[in-house]
C-alpha cells in the first residue's frame, strides 16, 4: 500500500510540473490537420538551456547569431538570449512586470535591445530593454507566438478553447492591426515565424497539440491581403511544440518543444519544400 501511495504522489507531481495550463496550453486539443506531402523536414541540430526551466517563444537575431526565448516558470521569468549553434547562456533580461506570464517574443533590433513581448496572462505587450513601454494587445491573452518582418509585429491566436487558426500584423506601438484566418487549423496555436517567399510573405506556425500522437508545422502564403495556406509537414515526435524562429542567415528554422519527462529542447530544421524541386527558402530567395 505505501509503495503504490508513493507511485501515485509522484506520478501525481511529475503530472503538475508539466500541466500545460502553467504556460496557456489546454490540455484536450481538437486534433491537428494531418501533414500533406509538400515539405520535408530534417532535423540538423538539438540542444537544451539548463539554465533555463522553460522554452516558449522563439526569435532568431542575426546580430551575433543568437536565439531569443521566454521562460514563465515561477521565480523565473526571464527573456533568455542563447547561441543558436548549441544554447550557451548569452544574457537574460527580468521580466518586471507583477506575475508575468510571457510566450511571443518579436526583436526588432540587436539581440534583446528592443524585444516586444505579449504574456498570456493579461491584455498587454511589453516591450523595451526592460519592458518598461507596453501597448494593448488586440488578442488580450491568447496571443502566442510572435516575429517581425522589420515593418510589422506578427502574433498567433491561440486561444485555449481554440477551433480554428489566425493571426495578425500590428505596427510595433499596437496600430493599424489586420488580422487573418488561417485555414486548415483546428487547434490551439503556440508558435509562429515569417519567412521569405518572393514577392510575397511566408507565414508558418505550430500548434501545442498537448496529448497528440502527431505534432505538425503548417505554411501559409500572404499576397498583402490574403493568406494561403501551401500545405503542413510532420514535426518529431514530442510531448508539447512551443516556439517557431526563422534564420535568413542560417536559412534554417528553430522549433522549441517539451518530451514526456517535461525537458525542453530547440531543434534546428531544415526544410525542403518538395513541390519546388526541393529547393529550400534561401535559395529560393537568392535566386529571384
Amino acid at each position: 500500500m505505501r509503495l503504490y501511495v508513493f507511485t501515485l504522489v509522484i506520478i501525481t507531481a511529475l503530472a503538475f510540473a508539466v500541466d500545460p495550463r502553467d504556460y496557456g496550453a489546454t490540455q484536450n486539443p481538437a486534433p491537428g490537420q494531418p501533414a500533406t506531402d509538400n515539405y520535408v523536414i530534417n532535423v540538423i541540430n538539438t540542444f537544451e538551456c539548463p539554465y533555463a526551466s522553460m522554452i516558449l517563444g522563439l526569435d532568431y537575431v542575426s546580430n551575433g547569431d543568437f536565439i531569443l526565448f521566454t521562460d514563465d516558470e515561477s521565480g523565473d521569468e526571464n527573456l533568455f538570449v542563447c547561441n543558436a549553434g548549441n544554447g550557451t547562456y548569452v544574457n537574460a533580461i527580468d521580466m518586471p512586470w507583477t506575475t508575468p506570464s510571457p510566450f511571443g517574443i518579436g526583436d526588432f533590433y540587436p539581440a534583446g535591445s528592443q524585444p516586444h513581448c505579449n504574456d498570456f496572462g493579461d491584455d498587454l505587450i511589453r516591450y523595451g530593454i526592460n519592458f518598461t513601454g507596453s501597448y494593448p494587445n488586440v488578442y488580450d491573452e491568447n496571443g502566442r507566438g510572435m516575429d517581425c518582418d522589420g515593418t510589422y509585429i506578427w502574433e498567433a491566436f491561440g486561444p485555449m478553447s481554440a477551433t480554428y487558426g489566425a493571426c495578425l500584423r500590428m505596427f510595433p506601438d499596437g496600430t493599424s492591426v489586420q488580422a487573418w484566418n488561417l485555414p486548415g487549423i483546428t487547434t490551439q496555436l503556440s508558435g509562429l515565424t515569417v519567412y521569405p517567399i518572393p514577392g510575397k510573405q511566408g507565414i508558418a506556425v505550430t500548434a501545442y497539440e498537448w496529448g497528440s500522437p502527431n505534432h505538425y508545422i503548417w505554411f501559409y502564403e500572404f499576397n498583402g491581403s490574403t493568406m494561403s495556406q501551401l500545405g503542413s509537414a510532420d514535426l518529431p515526435s514530442c510531448l508539447l511544440s512551443f516556439g517557431l524562429a526563422y534564420s535568413g542567415t542560417r536559412d534554417t528554422f528553430f522549433w522549441s518543444w517539451m518530451n514526456a519527462s517535461g525537458i525542453c529542447f530547440i531543434s534546428e530544421l531544415e526544410i525542403t519544400e518538395t513541390s519546388l524541386e526541393e529547393t529550400t527558402w534561401g535559395s529560393i530567395k537568392a535566386s529571384f
